[in-house]
């Protein structure tokens, strides 16, 4: 009789390991759908990301040329900007 035992002690083992296994695999795979998920979002925000960096780099570009300009106008040409006793207002 004791052998009986160790052939179903033995196979309550092996079924335990193959369900412990099956659950460890469920449970892999649900973590890696997740990470995948939160990669893909991170992914999107760094998308969104670059677009409002690129469009900084712009604005950062066209302020820079208009102080350029603004710098060369006082510098080289002399110019000021006028006072409001000196600006003249045209109507049509």
């Amino acid at each position: 009789m004791t052998s009986v035992y160790r052939h179903i002690w033995g196979l309550g083992s092996l079924v335990f390991a193959v369900l412990v296994t099956g659950l460890a695999l469920i449970h892999s795979a649900q973590q890696s759908r997740l990470v995948t998920s939160e990669l893909r979002m991170l992914q999107q925000t760094e998308e969104e990301l670059q677009v409002e960096w690129l469009q900084m780099q712009l604005e950062k570009s066209a302020i820079t040329a208009k102080l350029i300009v603004d710098q060369v106008a006082r510098e080289r040409l002399n110019m000021t900007t006028p006072e409001p006793a000196e600006t003249i207002y045209l109507r049509p």
